[in-house]
């Protein structure tokens, strides 16, 4: 066989115990009954999930049989092969008590019911939830009164990912005038004054006053539309009347 320690960057799949390489088809067979075991251990606790990661670390230390691969490229073929062998027992689906952090099943739970039933869950989540509800009725859990009901997926942040936010938050509040009570708002200025007329240079700095209104013209005077002469106060002419 060959050294699983050759290559680095180079995937591997092998045998912890002595470097040897493992065939991934061989792996996933192990993976997949260490899977039902993990699985069924969960079903026993009401309420209990466990996460792909999480499931891909439990198979490995438990087989000793490890990979280079991300989980995710491979832990879809472990459940499909559980599913299979639940729906062949005629028992619910363990593989529904796998889950993404947020509470919710991957695509390839989807894929693995229509693989092992020949019908497509219409809601996955929906249709998994119920199956873990089942799964903890027949092996074992203790359910509360009533039976229980079937969990739907909560909204879990990772917390990788609630770190990153709250160093996020922190940031901005540290920059947020509002988080520490500190108005940064500047006083509006008052109005400056109006400028000055402008001087010429070496003009004295008098004030410009400004002059005075003019007086409201006079009326003109009456004339006598015969010889057009001034007419006196009486507005009679005299020359010609």
């Amino acid at each position: 066989m060959q050294n699983a320690g050759q290559g680095a960057g180079q995937v591997r799949t092998y045998d912890e115990r002595d470097q040897q390489a493992v065939t991934f088809e061989d792996a996933v067979s192990m993976w997949s009954l260490a899977a039902r075991e993990v699985l069924l251990e969960t079903a026993a606790d009401y309420h209990a999930v466990v996460t792909y990661p999480q499931l891909g670390d439990a198979v490995q230390e438990s087989t000793g049989v490890r990979t280079t691969k991300s989980v995710f490229q491979w832990v879809d073929e472990v459940l499909g092969r559980v599913t299979a062998e639940c729906a062949a027992r005629d028992e619910p689906l363990l593989s529904a008590l796998c889950v993404r952090a947020d509470g919710s099943v991957g695509p390839g739970y989807a894929r693995a019911v229509v693989a092992a039933t020949g019908r497509r869950p219409t809601d996955p989540d929906e249709h998994a939830a119920r199956e873990r509800l089942r799964c903890h009725e027949t092996f074992g859990a203790e359910l509360p009164p009533g039976g229980g009901v079937a969990a739907m997926p909560t909204t879990t942040l990772r917390r990788a990912t609630t770190r990153h936010t709250s160093r996020g938050s922190a940031t901005t509040t540290s920059r947020s005038p509002s988080a520490s009570g500190t108005s940064t708002t500047r006083p509006t200025p008052p109005p400056r004054p109006a400028r000055a007329a402008a001087r010429v240079p070496g003009s004295p700095a008098t004030p410009v006053t400004a002059p005075a209104p003019k007086a409201a013209a006079e009326p003109a005077p009456a004339v006598c539309p015969t010889c057009f002469t001034q007419l006196p106060a009486t507005g009679r002419c005299d020359n010609c009347d």
